[in-house]
């Protein structure tokens, strides 16, 4: 078991005025069976702002700033105790995480790409060997791929990021009948938020992290979970304004804790 504290800060800055801002961010921590958040707070320079939870029982951020303004700034800062030992037995959206998305549908080629992993009849074991096969068959590659990308395509080129691993290896799980969820968090010693996997076999959740080759352990955090990418966005919103460009500068500390 292990204790973090955490930070994230994110600024939003627009290229002109807008208005009329509405916005949702998940990235705030909740309480699970693996993870047990012991304080959070938030900061954000808006008009209003509530925390909510969606339907996978993520927390969220949401609420909206009116007036002109070409910037919005916020903190999250998160005290979190990780056991990974402590296994989250939920089966109750099963049928769900086994319907293949736009994101995560496979081809022929990843079609094949399965056939020498018909024999395994332990799901777990099955699990473990894909998420290696992938993580000797992709290549990691920043800018080859966008959040648009999906698995096929991804696959097909055989190199991208944490999240289009994910993608490939939801895919492949779910095409197996082995009930796959795609997780959005922190990594420790890693700067920006990460993406890895939950796959349900033997009666639990495990997690795995195709792009590191990696069993998910105490030094991960979870913000949120789902059927792929888009059920996790850290940020989602709506303004009005004229020909508008958004960039975003987001900076991540996870430090361990240390208790004598």
């Amino acid at each position: 078991m292990k204790t973090f504290q955490l930070k994230y800060t994110m600024d939003f800055t627009f290229s002109d005025k807008i208005n009329h801002h509405y916005f949702t961010l998940k990235c705030l921590p909740n309480t699970q069976p693996r993870q047990r958040v012991l304080t959070n707070k938030v900061r954000i320079n808006a008009d209003y702002y509530s925390l909510s939870k969606d339907c996978f029982s993520n927390s969220m951020i949401y609420g909206y700033k009116e007036g002109e303004h070409d910037r919005l700034s916020l903190y999250v800062g998160s005290l979190v105790e990780v056991d990974w030992t402590q296994y989250d037995t939920d089966d109750s959206l099963l049928p769900v995480y086994l319907k293949q998305t736009k994101f995560t549908q496979l081809n022929e080629e990843m079609q094949e790409y399965l056939e020498p992993f018909s024999s395994y009849e332990d799901p777990y074991q099955k699990a473990l060997a894909l998420s290696k096969a992938l993580y000797h068959t992709m290549t990691y590659q920043k800018g080859s791929t966008n959040i648009k990308t999906d698995a096929q395509t991804a696959f097909t080129n055989k190199k991208g990021v944490c999240q289009d691993y994910a993608h490939i290896l939801i895919g492949l799980y779910r095409q197996s009948e082995i009930p796959a969820r795609y997780v959005a968090g922190v990594m420790c010693e890693e700067k920006y938020t990460h993406a890895w996997v939950e796959f349900y076999a033997n009666g639990r959740w495990y997690g795995i992290d195709p792009t590191n080759d990696l069993l998910v352990d105490d030094n991960y955090v979870i913000f949120s979970r789902g059927r792929d990418y888009h059920d996790t966005l850290v940020n989602k919103g709506i303004f009005y304004g004229m020909n508008i460009s958004q960039t975003q500068d987001i900076e991540i500390s996870m430090e361990e804790i240390l208790y004598d």
